[in-house]
């Protein structure tokens, strides 16, 4: 099966408003994909678990998003996409602390030398902006553990040498 051409197909049906035909090829990917093809090298697998969690989301379907998500970080613990969607998940459910440290390390992935390989939805310049000018410091202000926030900020600047951070 051609995995990338299913994905190119549902990103069709995606940009023409068809989103339960685009969900039907999404699938094909998320459960047909095998086993040792499911890596981080593979951005077709992780696109397709991104997209997925993504319109179970915004189903609001936070349980089946959160499964996708989970699913995909399990492959790749940086997959920025998946990460954001992570924290909205955390903003929802009022878990401040754990929204802040996940965009923290959004932030790292979106500067990752293997970035650009992913097509990050969640990438773009306004989306970050929002994280940095918005969301974390919202999430900052109502978390119950700055000082660990403070240093969970130092560590990842420290092994990402990211500029976000």
């Amino acid at each position: 099966m051609d995995y990338k051409a299913n994905l190119d197909t549902a990103k069709v049906y995606l940009a023409t408003g068809l989103t339960d035909r685009a969900k039907e090829y999404l699938a094909k990917i998320v459960d047909d994909m095998p086993e040792d093809q499911r890596n981080a090298a593979d951005p077709v697998y992780l696109k397709a678990v991104a997209l997925t969690a993504r319109l179970s989301l915004e189903e609001e379907d936070r349980q089946k998003g959160a499964n996708y998500i989970e699913k995909g970080l399990a492959v790749k613990p940086d997959h920025a996409d998946l990460l954001f969607m992570k924290a909205l998940i955390y903003w929802d459910i009022q878990r401040y602390d754990e929204m802040f440290v996940v965009l923290v390390a959004f932030l790292a992935a979106v500067t990752a030398d293997d970035a650009n390989q992913f097509d990050y939805q969640y990438a773009a310049k306004p989306v970050l902006r929002d994280v940095v000018y918005k969301l974390m410091p919202e999430a900052f202000d109502k978390s119950d553990s700055r000082e660990a926030l403070a240093q969970v900020i130092q560590s990842t600047r420290e092994k990402s040498q990211s500029d976000l951070i």
